[in-house]
């Protein structure tokens, strides 16, 4: 597995491009189980 910066610099695209170009292919760019998602989402709520 590769970063999206390394895939971007490998077709020649910025790191955006990249991940919309990904995303029409059907390529999720964020794989996260539920429970991993849960943990992430009250993460970011402690931030606030």
């Amino acid at each position: 597995m590769i970063s999206s910066g390394k895939a971007a610099e490998l077709l020649k695209q910025d790191r955006g491009e990249f991940i919309r170009y990904a995303s029409r292919l059907g390529i999720s760019y964020v794989d996260l189980d539920e429970v991993e998602l849960d943990r992430e989402l009250e993460g970011a709520r402690t931030l606030r």
